[in-house]
C-alpha cells in the first residue's frame, strides 16, 4: 500500500554510455517489512541494485612485445566490488575477441601483468568482473609496442 510505513518506493536508473558511466538514483519511503534482512549494502543501495551495476574497466592498458611474448599490464580498478579481470585478445582488423585469461584480484596489487606467450599482431583489452561475477565493458584497446632493436 503506497504511503504506508512499510512501503518502499525505489527508482533505479542505470545508464551506460560508450564511456561506461553508470548512474543510480534510489529513493526509499517508509521502512523495510523484514528488518532481519539488511536492505542495502554499505554504499546505500540494495544488494540487487549492487549486483546490477557494471564495473568500470581499467583506465589504461599497455602491451609490450618481449622475447617471451606479449606483456599486458594495467592498473588496478579501485573498488571492493571487483573480484577478477578478464583479458581479451583479437587479431588486428578482426571484430572477434577471444578470452585468453582470467586473473584473480590480489588485495595488495596496484598493477597487474600477464604474459601472453604468442607471436603475431594482436590487440588486447581488459574487463573487470565483480564479486557477483558480473562483467563490465572492456576498457581501452592496446596494441603491442615492438621490441627495441
Amino acid at each position: 500500500m503506497i504511503g504506508s510505513k512499510k512501503s518502499i518506493a525505489r527508482i533505479l536508473i542505470i545508464g551506460i554510455a560508450a564511456s561506461a558511466f553508470v548512474l543510480v538514483l534510489r529513493a526509499t519511503v517508509g521502512k523495510s517489512s523484514s528488518p532481519e534482512k539488511p536492505l542495502s549494502t554499505d554504499s546505500g543501495i540494495t544488494y540487487e541494485e549492487d549486483k546490477a551495476l557494471l564495473p568500470f574497466p581499467p583506465n589504461s592498458l599497455e602491451v609490450f612485445q618481449t622475447n617471451e611474448g606479449m606483456r599486458v599490464t594495467w592498473p588496478a580498478v579501485t573498488s571492493d566490488r571487483i573480484g577478477k579481470y578478464r583479458i581479451y585478445r583479437r587479431a588486428i582488423n578482426s571484430r572477434d575477441w577471444q578470452l585468453i585469461a582470467t586473473i584473480p584480484i590480489k588485495s595488495s596489487s596496484s598493477t597487474y601483468s600477464y604474459l601472453d606467450r604468442i607471436e603475431g599482431s594482436f590487440e588486447y583489452a581488459i574487463a573487470s568482473i565483480t564479486i557477483y561475477d558480473t562483467e563490465g565493458p572492456r576498457g581501452p584497446v592496446a596494441t603491442p609496442v615492438p621490441l627495441s632493436p
